[in-house]
């Protein structure tokens, strides 16, 4: 066998070795399925989920954690963003910290959480009353 055809001979085993390890490749990356977000819920500090639209705050100034769970909880992506419908009134940052910015027993706000896949879920928060009505900021 001459020279020119054994170089010919281990090009195409390397084009062929190649695409083997291509299709391996994908094999495996469609093997790994991506989990999607299917429900987004706001909890408790127990974990269970709020009926109740209206998470009540007793304390103005220090505001309050949201918490939330992810329906499958092996979902791929569980980042989340949240929007608060009056950002100038009532503040929520990336981790679902909410702080009164405007201190008022009439202050209320809808905050939404929002999944990487578009599954939302809002809560109103609003200052907690005593049984006269009256807010007390602390």
């Amino acid at each position: 066998m001459n020279k020119k055809a054994m170089i010919l001979i281990v090009i195409v085993e390397c084009i062929l070795a190649i695409l083997l390890i291509a299709v391996i490749g994908k094999a495996i990356e469609n093997y790994h399925q991506e989990v999607f977000c299917e429900e987004i819920h706001f909890v408790n500090e127990q974990g269970e989920i709020i009926d109740d639209t209206t998470v009540r705050v007793t304390n103005l100034v220090e505001g309050c954690q949201l918490h939330y769970v992810i329906v499958p909880s092996d979902a791929t992506d569980q980042s989340v963003t949240f929007h608060s419908e009056k950002p100038n009134e009532v503040y929520v940052d990336e981790l679902g910290n909410v702080t009164f910015l405007k201190q008022s027993s009439s202050t209320t706000a809808s905050i939404t959480v929002v999944t990487k896949n578009g599954k939302t879920a809002t809560v109103t928060v609003a200052p907690e009353r005593d049984m006269s009505g009256i807010v007390h900021i602390d």
